[in-house]
């Protein structure tokens, strides 16, 4: 499945890459950039268990981090691996003090299609 930024403002300046195994999406606006990337290869080996986000992110185990100001959510949703990134340009922009404004992103992203659909 594809997901891809619901909100307006960013959809309105979104570039994608769209590839077989996997979807790049690039937005900035209003002081903002986001990046979503989807990939569809997962490594495993029968002898390292998955390891279990310590968030919940669309009801799925997640990892949430922050690194150089830059808020990160990755999780698998339907057999995908997303990972979503936000950037604020201005220090002290209220979106990039806390994880929120990204789990908020991550939760309204809206299914556009692919394999798998809904």
């Amino acid at each position: 499945p594809v997901l891809v930024i619901a909100r307006p403002e960013l959809l309105a300046a979104t570039a994608l890459i769209v590839k077989p195994r996997w979807t790049a999406l690039h937005s900035r606006a209003d002081g903002v950039t986001v990046n979503l990337q989807a990939l569809r290869t997962a490594r495993r080996y029968d002898h390292i268990p998955p390891a279990r986000g310590t968030a919940r992110v669309r009801g799925k185990d997640a990892w949430i981090t922050q690194n150089e100001g830059i808020w990160s959510a990755a999780w698998e949703e339907g057999g995908v691996g997303y990972s979503l990134e936000v950037a604020c340009d201005a220090a002290g922009d209220a979106r990039c003090e806390s994880s929120h404004y990204t789990e908020t992103l991550a939760a309204e992203l809206a299914y556009v299609g692919g394999e798998g659909a809904r």
